[in-house]
Parts: C-alpha cells; sequence; structure tokens
C-alpha cells in the first residue's frame, strides 16, 4: 500500500496537518519516511482511523445529488461474497 504525505492524511481525517503531526510525534500514529518527507502507510491510516472512530456523531449533510462514487474516506474493510460486497469507510 502507497504512503500518503501529511496533508493528504489531514484531509481524509478532516483534521489540520499540525493535529497529524502531533498524533505522530505523541506516538499516537506511526510514521515513515518517502523520499525525504514523513509520511502515513494507507494501512496505519486506516487502522487509526478506525480506532478514533465516533460511532456517535451527527452524519453529514445530505447532498442533492447522487452519493455514487463521491465517497472521501478511508477504506478500512471490504467483505466480499458472491453476490455483493460491503465496503467500510471511515
Amino acid at each position: 500500500m502507497s504512503a500518503l504525505r501529511i496533508s493528504e492524511a489531514a484531509h481524509l481525517l478532516g483534521v489540520s496537518d499540525d493535529t497529524v503531526r502531533r498524533w505522530i510525534d505523541a506516538g499516537k500514529l506511526a510514521s515513515v519516511t518517502d523520499g525525504g518527507r514523513t509520511a502515513i502507510e494507507g494501512a496505519e491510516l486506516a487502522r487509526f482511523a478506525r480506532a478514533t472512530a465516533d460511532d456517535t456523531a451527527a452524519p453529514g449533510a445530505v447532498a442533492q445529488a447522487s452519493a455514487r462514487n463521491r465517497f472521501t474516506g478511508i477504506v478500512t474493510a471490504v467483505l466480499r461474497d458472491t453476490v455483493m460486497a460491503q465496503v467500510e469507510l471511515q
């Protein structure tokens, strides 16, 4: 899986770049060095998003357009069978 830059991870988590840096400094989020830049492995970001997810959060605003292919988030699990697949997003 590819590594994400801090700004990309922050965007997916809905926080600022500085918040992601603080989580890295505090040891809450593991980072790697990718081409001289601090980055976060995709699997690690998915694990962190799952661990910090707030199930009681209010859902976002409902858009007037179709939601197909417009979800922003991190895929944290995929369950497949012969008929369909269930995708979990954080």
